[in-house]
């Protein structure tokens, strides 16, 4: 009777297939956590106020991978082929020293992306900021006029008026207001002293 050779560290299985999907899974999600953590950072406002749906991390770590993917993606498939090819070569001392580097390393993995997401933030904002945050939307807002508007409000209806706002982020909260042709700072507007809005479309061809 012929016995079954042993599993190679090299050998794919579906539950090395799921740990995989699993790791990159986690990987994109945290680099859209760092992502939206720089970019709204900039706009002084947390993640916590943001309320971002799970699903728009996943969008900011697909625009990470895809302002890195000239060498993410030959680094990843360079990985993959080292490791089919020679990981059930590795002596046996290897392989043990292998198993003592995975946590390590999975941490730097993590670290990486999250760099990397930060940055990746921060650099669109610039690049919004550069372009008058021409892809997003000009608001009109009405606000409630029997409020007690602090000073920081109390040009908000004239600018909104005549089309100088653009609504850069939008929660149950707050908005948050951005007169690019003035120079000036986002804005939070609490939502209890909105009155009324209308939201302008980007114009076909208005992007960064």
């Amino acid at each position: 009777m012929t016995e079954k050779p042993p599993e190679t560290p090299g050998g794919t299985t579906w539950l090395d297939a799921s740990l995989a999907l699993g790791l990159i899974t986690a990987l994109v999600a945290t680099a859209g956590w760092a992502y939206a953590e720089a970019w709204y950072a900039m706009v002084d406002l947390g993640l916590t106020w943001a309320d971002i749906q799970p699903m728009t991390f996943a969008m900011y770590g697909f625009f990470t991978l895809q302002a890195h993917a000239w060498w993410l993606l030959p680094l990843l498939i360079g990985a993959t082929i080292a490791w089919r090819l020679y990981a059930h070569r590795l002596p046996v001392w290897a392989s043990r020293w292998f198993g003592v580097a995975l946590p390590p390393a999975t941490l730097a993995l993590f670290w990486g992306a999250y760099t990397l997401g930060a940055a990746v933030g921060r650099a669109d904002y610039r690049a919004d900021a550069e372009s008058g945050f021409c892809s997003f939307p000009y608001v009109r807002v009405a606000l409630d006029s029997s409020a007690s508007l602090p000073d920081s409000l109390k040009a908000v209806p004239e600018q909104a008026a005549g089309q100088q706002l653009r609504l850069l982020v939008q929660t149950p909260a707050f908005l948050v207001l951005i007169a690019p042709e003035l120079g000036s700072p986002p804005l939070l507007v609490p939502m209890g002293q909105v009155r009324m809005m209308r939201v302008i479309p980007v114009p076909a061809g208005c992007r960064p």
